[in-house]
């Protein structure tokens, strides 16, 4: 375990993901096994996260698709995290649109997400 400490968040997350990966030579072929073992690899190098875990879930599939793009799961969880609006042809046009579940979950992230960048901001400012 290092000493040196690396803090992690949205705006560099992506950074040093690749970074570690390239640095360490370390192949990504899925999220389940591949990517949350790069989690704990980086957790015990000192490099420390502090976002948002469902957020931070939703990078790391993403990494793992563009990592290995031919793999089913990949794209699928990819997919599943993006959600998909179902359009109902019968609906009146004036009604509102409804909101299932993982779209309100991503909404709430990224609600979340912005607020991160705002205290990310302010803390900049002290």
């Amino acid at each position: 375990m290092t000493e040196e400490t690396t803090i992690i968040n949205l705006e560099n997350c992506h950074a040093n993901f690749l970074e570690f990966i390239k640095n360490n030579d370390i192949t990504i072929n899925n999220y389940e096994e591949d990517m949350k073992n790069l989690y704990l690899k980086m957790l015990l190098n000192g490099y420390r996260f502090i976002c948002n875990r469902e957020i931070l879930t939703d990078i790391m599939i993403d990494i793992a698709y563009m990592l290995s793009p031919k793999d089913e799961l990949n794209s699928e969880m990819v997919k599943n995290t993006l959600g998909t609006m179902e359009c109902d042809t019968d609906s009146d046009s004036d009604s509102e649109p409804e909101i299932d579940e993982t779209q309100m979950r991503r909404l709430n992230r990224m609600q979340q997400q912005m607020k991160l960048k705002g205290q990310g901001q302010h803390m900049k400012l002290q």
